[in-house]
């Protein structure tokens, strides 16, 4: 049979759990209902410019410049690059609707396991004032108390932990990122001098797989913002992270113009580098704050076990 301290221990730890999905579940839904706004915009220009929208999941940049060049060495007209960066701009919402729509559904699921935990807590609190009054019983107020707070700091580094794995996991995500950009920007110089078609169409796949990794990046970015707002829950910790590696936003502006595709790729490549050193030091500030609240941990342990002995 557990006992007190052990059940406390896990009501609190399903109160914190249920606590971090709900808000997770509620900040996902929000960005959903942005995105999937997005999304109908884009959808009813590509209806008015009569585009069959059914078949864009998986429409690559390098796809649309065998389609609309085939053959051609002619640089696109304005309104087919128009047109294409519409095409990219709806299938990168869709794929953020899509992973957003997945995500809220999962922490969903995880809610129905813990929707009892603060009936459960409530009933340990009853239980609580049974022991202290009970003469017999080695429970006090004051070791409650105790026993509370650690479990409470437990939780608290829970947190920490959970940040830091996720900033570690972005903080990679950017560096593939980065990567694949370089990647893509040796071939945008090549093409720069007249590399020919062969040349082009192999940039473009190069950029194809640096959009696919800079939406990973992206995701993991964001998942790591969710978690630095479960540690300011915790702490007064000031710390943040801009989400500003919105792919479609920031790349597809003039992405067929050959000069243009390089600068683009530079800037990104600048804006990924700084965004790596600010997750570095956000971490950094994270194991940080985790040395200090296991100090602190093990001093309320002592204070907790000095009780007991005393009783």
């Amino acid at each position: 049979m557990k006992s007190l301290n052990e059940e406390l221990f896990e009501v609190k730890e399903k109160q914190r759990l249920k606590t971090k999905w709900q808000d997770h579940s509620d900040r996902l839904l929000e960005s959903m209902q942005k995105k999937k706004a997005i999304a109908r915009e884009l959808k009813l220009e590509l209806y008015e410019k009569e585009e069959d929208v059914e078949n864009l999941r998986t429409f690559t940049v390098g796809a649309v410049m065998a389609t609309i060049l085939g053959n051609k060495q002619e640089k696109m007209t304005e309104r087919e690059e128009v047109l294409a960066k519409s095409k990219l701009r709806y299938q990168d919402a869709l794929q953020a609707v899509e992973e957003l729509e997945k995500e809220k559904q999962m922490y969903d699921e995880h809610l129905e396991t813990v929707r009892y935990a603060d009936a459960e807590y409530r009933d340990i609190l009853k239980r609580k004032e049974e022991l202290i009054l009970n003469t017999d019983s080695v429970w006090s107020e004051q070791l409650f108390r105790a026993t509370e707070k650690e479990v409470e700091l437990h939780g608290a580094m829970q947190e920490v932990n959970e940040a830091i794995e996720a900033g570690e996991d972005a903080y990679y995500s950017l560096r593939d990122a980065s990567a694949s950009l370089e990647k893509a920007s040796n071939w945008s110089k090549v093409d720069m001098f007249g590399g020919g078609m062969v040349t082009t169409y192999i940039k473009h796949s190069h950029i194809d797989d640096s959009k696919n990794a800079t939406h990973r990046a992206e995701r993991r970015l964001r998942q790591f913002n969710e978690e630095l707002q479960d540690v300011k829950n915790h702490f007064n910790i000031h710390v943040t992270i801009g989400e500003g590696l919105t792919f479609a936003d920031y790349f597809f502006d003039n992405i067929f113009v050959d000069f243009a595709v390089h600068q683009k790729i530079s800037s990104s490549s600048e804006s990924i580098s700084s965004t790596m050193s600010d997750v570095s030091r956000i971490v950094n500030e994270l194991k940080s704050t985790r040395q200090s609240l296991q100090r602190e941990l093990d001093e309320i342990s002592k204070e907790r076990i000095q009780i007991l002995e005393n009783s």
